[in-house]
């Protein structure tokens, strides 16, 4: 799983976080405090 700052597009570009491979077992608190704050 990696983080990717640069997939968005024109006036998003550097505005949309994604990631290559989402494995919701994976998920911890973290990455949801991270995408929100």
């Amino acid at each position: 799983m990696a983080i990717k700052y640069d997939i968005g597009k024109n006036e998003y570009r550097n505005w949309i976080v994604g990631e290559t491979d989402f494995q919701p077992e994976h998920l911890g608190k973290y990455e949801t405090i991270f995408t929100l704050g």
